[in-house]
């Protein structure tokens, strides 16, 4: 019999006082900015370089180098399985060795980061072939403009991103 009661009436109680609906909203003191809630893509990236250029950042992996005077670290970094662009599984790959390298360097350590590539191999050679390419050889492949088509997001990838490496760091 309760049951009853709270199915019949609770609904109807619901929906009445969604009726006056904006009864307390002038009474409530929200804050006011002239800040937009977001950047345009132009604005981000237009942000990203200058905070890139005016930061240190990019002089980090060099200066570290000379004033770390902990034990040494080694990063090898394995290359990408190149089969395609790249995707979030290779952004939280970059992200975790990111930590890393950082968390150490705050330590103290000496970092040395390797990234690793290995464009030239099978998967290139299969997508060669996938294009009718089959009278290449495998060094002909290798060489060929679909290496450099598949190698070229990977490379591009690090390169505005928010990641840091020998080269300077990468906005993600």
């Amino acid at each position: 019999m309760l049951n009853n009661f709270f199915q019949k009436y609770a609904r109807t109680y619901s929906t009445a006082k969604s009726v006056q609906k904006g009864k307390y909203t002038k009474t409530i003191l929200l804050p006011q900015t002239k800040f937009p809630l977001r950047l345009d893509k132009n604005k981000v990236v237009e942000r990203d370089k200058r905070i890139n250029n005016l930061s240190a950042f990019k002089d980090l992996y060099t200066w570290q180098r000379k004033n770390c005077k902990g034990p040494e670290f080694v990063l090898h970094d394995g290359p990408p399985y190149a089969n395609g662009t790249p995707h979030m599984g290779h952004c939280i790959n970059k992200i975790l060795k990111d930590t890393v390298l950082r968390s150490k360097i705050i330590q103290g350590t000496k970092v040395h980061y390797r990234p690793g590539w290995d464009c030239h191999g099978l998967p290139i050679e299969m997508k060669a072939v996938a294009s009718n390419l089959q009278k290449l050889t495998p060094l002909e492949i290798r060489s060929s403009e679909i290496s450099r088509k598949i190698q070229s997001p990977f490379k591009e990838m690090p390169s505005n991103r928010g990641v840091w490496s020998p080269t300077g760091l990468i906005l993600i």
